[in-house]
Order: structure tokens, then C-alpha cells, then sequence
């Protein structure tokens, strides 16, 4: 892995970002440098950080229609944050940061919905331990390049991750031992998840989410 860290004064042309920002911090994995694969991670990392807040946030107001009113838990997550200073909750996608989790905790969430790669958490945040929060809300967002589980596999099944929601839709990749993954969208039974590979190469496809574990510290049964 190679982290970079890119002064934004080198992308403003790019990202209409301010001069008085700070510089960004991406994870970046691979042996090679991919510039469409950079320029994603980038992106996805101002996105979250909340230096285009504004025009996500309006997109939002202007898009979003709950796709859960039950408020279901769809799935669990833990966060992978690598931020130092902490990862980000807000009260809507690009909006006010209602809560930062520090990050010497690893932090358990429940997923409700997902919109535009960001994800509605449930108000109710744990560690498997003593200290969980409640954020007394059910406006809760983390983008998803934070959100992380592993994959369920633990008899070396075969595992498909489609091109769909759909069992018999395309098979973009496979695997069979336990892996990582990030998420970046999600229905109610499906979730659309990012894989990066011994090689650094990331691999995306939709997994039926019974197959993942959003337990950081064990398996799950």
C-alpha cells in the first residue's frame, strides 16, 4: 500500500476546491500507479471530507426519497476509517458533521439505505464493549469508502460477486477464502461492494449480503 498525499492547490482546476484547504490524505493500493483509480480514491475522499459538501448536499434534498421507512436493519458494517482525526457523521450526505468517532475504537454500525455512496446508519453505534453511543437520531450518514466487513466463506465456499443485483446476472469475480470489502451501494438483500486483490487491483460486484460479516473482532454464525 502507498498513501498519498495530494495538495489540493495541484487539483483546483479539477475539484473547485478552496486554497485554504488542507491537504488530503488517500489510501491507495497497488505496486503501480493508476490514474483512474487515483482520481476515484480522490474524489471519493474530498467527497466524504465534505470539501463538496455543498453541491452534494443539494443534490440530496433535491433526489433523495427514503428507501427503507421501516427502518430495517439491511446489514452491519465497521468502520475503516484511516483518517486520524476520526471518522464523520452527518446529518445528511455532504452535510453537518452531527458526530466524529474517534479512531481508536472499531466502531460497529447498522446500514438502513444507501444513496449515491453514502449509507444511513442507525442511531445506535457499538464497539462490542462498554462504551456504544446513541446518536438519538435516524439521520445518520457515513460515506461508504468507510464501511467495511469481511466475507463469510469460512468452508473455502466459492463466493460470486455479480454485475447485479441478481443471481443470474454476470459474474464479475469470485472468491474463495475470507476477504475484505468495502460497500458502495446497497438493496435490501444485495450489496454492492469494492474488493482489492494481492495484486492492488480493486474489484466491484453485487453479493447477496447473508454472505457478509460485519463482526470486526470474530466470525459471525
Amino acid at each position: 500500500m502507498r498513501t498519498i498525499t495530494v495538495l489540493t492547490l495541484l487539483l483546483l482546476a479539477f475539484a473547485g476546491i478552496s486554497r485554504e484547504r488542507k491537504p488530503i490524505t488517500v489510501e491507495y493500493k497497488g505496486d503501480r500507479p493508476n490514474i483512474v483509480d487515483f482520481a476515484r480514491a480522490y474524489f471519493s475522499a474530498i467527497e466524504e471530507r465534505g470539501d463538496n459538501s455543498s453541491t452534494t448536499a443539494k443534490r440530496f434534498k433535491a433526489e433523495y426519497v427514503n428507501q427503507n421507512p421501516r427502518n430495517e436493519v439491511i446489514a452491519v458494517a465497521y468502520i475503516v476509517d484511516p483518517d486520524p482525526n476520526g471518522t464523520n457523521v452527518r446529518e445528511i450526505p455532504g452535510g453537518k458533521v452531527i458526530k466524529v468517532l474517534s479512531n481508536d475504537a472499531r466502531w460497529i454500525v447498522d446500514l438502513r439505505e444507501a444513496w449515491n455512496g453514502w449509507f444511513r446508519i442507525g442511531p445506535e453505534i457499538d464497539t462490542g464493549e462498554d462504551d456504544a453511543i446513541d446518536l438519538k437520531t435516524t439521520n445518520c450518514w457515513v460515506h461508504g469508502s468507510l464501511l467495511g466487513a469481511k466475507t463469510r466463506n469460512y468452508g473455502d465456499e466459492v463466493l460470486k460477486f455479480h454485475a447485479k443485483p441478481d443471481s443470474k446476472s454476470t459474474v464479475n469475480f469470485t472468491v474463495s477464502n475470507v476477504v475484505g470489502v468495502k460497500f458502495l451501494d446497497a438493496t435490501m438483500e444485495w450489496a454492492k461492494v469494492s474488493y482489492t486483490d494481492n495484486n492492488g487491483k480493486k474489484l466491484i460486484g453485487w453479493i447477496e449480503i447473508e454472505w457478509l460479516c460485519g463482526n470486526p473482532y470474530s466470525t459471525c454464525p
